[in-house]
């Protein structure tokens, strides 16, 4: 099975080289890909055996179809943006991103949820609704950081920090409260 996912998981992801997966009912297969073809078709296998509840309707429209795969795959570059300029999103802009592909590309989806380094927060949120620990407290502190900057250096007067508390206090409440995702 893919890394950082319990054998129980319902989400099916796309295969890499030697990996163990699954494909069909619980049938498991050492997939060593060969040509474009072969990978192209397991893929499709595999996106069409992802349980119904974790699937959305592609859209039917080719436009509509490539119109959202070039939002995802901009998303995608916002995100690694992210990755590189501290203070910077990442995970918002692959959430984004795999909401978009759900909805154009089922092969991107799975793609960016097998990838081995964006993928495993972003799993962790579909299969369980869970943000790291690494991630909540990294968040946490920085929403309360921005506060005190502002408080202490760009505030005039006292109604800018309580604004940007008021604001930033339901997200902070809303990230601690969703549950912790195993080590990833």
């Amino acid at each position: 099975m893919a890394r950082g996912l319990p054998s129980s998981s319902p989400l099916l992801l796309a295969p890499r080289v030697g990996d163990v997966t699954k494909v069909g009912q619980n049938q498991h297969v050492n997939t060593v890909f060969t040509s474009a073809a072969q990978y192209y078709t397991t893929m499709t296998e595999l996106t069409a055996s992802i349980p119904s509840t974790q699937q959305r309707r592609v859209l039917k429209s080719p436009a509509l179809r490539y119109a959202a795969a070039a939002f995802g795959w901009l998303m995608v570059a916002i995100a690694l943006l992210g990755v590189f300029v501290p203070l910077f999103p990442t995970t918002v802009f692959l959430l984004i991103a795999l909401w978009a592909f759900s909805i154009s590309s089922p092969r991107f989806r799975c793609w960016l949820l097998e990838h081995r380094w964006l993928g495993p927060p972003l799993r962790a949120w579909v299969n369980h609704r869970a943000i790291p620990t690494y991630a909540k407290v990294l968040s946490v502190a920085t929403m309360a950081g921005s506060i005190m900057v502002i408080a202490l250096f760009a505030a005039v007067s006292w109604m800018v920090p309580a604004l940007a508390a008021a604001i930033t206090a339901p997200i902070a409440l809303f990230i601690v409260s969703r549950p912790t995702a195993a080590k990833i």
